[in-house]
């Protein structure tokens, strides 16, 4: 059985707020996660807000930095 996940801004807040305190357990809409360690949560972060960024149509900002020592 698949089961299909539906990232919401409200999810990303809750997992931001127990990351933010430490807690690697999180209870959202009767379902439990217990992530290994931090690490774990923080890429659940990113992954969560690409995916919502995408679906708002927002593309990721790019830096480019350039350096030169011959007078350009």
């Amino acid at each position: 059985m698949t089961t299909s996940i539906t990232f919401t801004p409200e999810m990303l807040a809750e997992l931001e707020k127990a990351y933010a305190s430490g807690t690697k357990r999180l209870t959202y809409e009767g379902k439990t996660i217990e992530y290994q360690d931090l690490a774990d949560m923080e890429r659940a972060i990113n992954t969560l807000r690409r995916s919502l960024n995408a679906k708002a149509g927002k593309r990721k900002s790019r830096r480019v930095h350039m350096r030169s020592n011959r007078g350009l």
